[in-house]
């Protein structure tokens, strides 16, 4: 199936010429969007999987509050569009975190380049967490371990520890990943980060512990042997 593409930008021939471009490229799933309200509802409903952006739309600040909504809310990469290169909207821009940042006119090299970078991107195993009022996306190779604690998860990668309020069993859904084994009621952890394990604990990088329980031990050495 072909990768879904939104463009957002107010004008519309230069929209067009955009999408021309994609599908010269051989990118047929291609949305237009025009306002920012049309922008957040298709990015809502049709959730595609790279946004090409325009920076400054009808409202000047437009693009940023639109790349502001897709950093707290989505996961997708943005890519941002524009004629000006402004110093003064850069400060504006990098809070953001877009995926990538072109000029117009759009070369089509380029172009080319960053959307199979973004795609490429979107395509990788990761989740989200929320971090105050921002989402972060924590890859699954970062994971060491997963522990359920009442109504809350704490999932912790190699650089921090973050609180979810999710269930074991949705978390283990959302994952998707055969690297993910459950060793206990309470636990999962990423079998690519195994140093060793007995009949009661694996141990991850020389450094965590995590029990395996006697009603998942034969289901474990199952699994990590496959």
């Amino acid at each position: 199936m072909s990768p879904k593409i939104l463009i957002i930008d107010d004008e519309v021939l230069i929209a067009e010429d955009i999408k021309d471009m994609l599908n010269a490229l051989k990118y047929k799933n291609i949305f237009l969007s025009h306002t920012k309200e049309d922008a957040i509802n298709k990015i809502n409903t049709w959730k595609p999987d790279v946004v090409l952006l325009d920076i400054r739309m009808e409202q000047e600040k437009d693009g940023i509050e639109i790349g502001t909504f897709l950093l707290r809310h989505h996961l997708m990469p943005f890519i941002y569009i524009t004629a000006h290169s402004d110093i003064s909207m850069i400060q504006d821009i990098v809070k953001t975190k877009p995926f990538a940042y072109l000029t117009k006119p759009i070369n089509k090299n380029q172009l080319l380049t960053n959307i199979s970078l973004a795609l490429a991107y979107s395509q990788q195993k990761k989740i989200t967490v929320k971090d105050g009022y921002n989402y972060l996306v924590i890859q699954h190779e970062d994971i060491l371990y997963i522990q359920a604690e009442s109504v809350y998860l704490t999932v912790v990668t190699k650089q921090k520890r973050h609180i979810l309020r999710k269930s074991l069993k949705a978390i283990s859904e959302e994952l998707n990943d055969a690297a993910f084994i459950r060793t206990h009621k309470s636990f999962i952890v990423n079998s690519k980060h195994i140093t060793n394990y007995t009949s009661t604990e694996v141990n991850l990088l020389n450094t965590y512990n995590i029990p395996i329980s006697r009603t998942y031990y034969d289901f474990f050495k199952r699994e990590i042997t496959k």
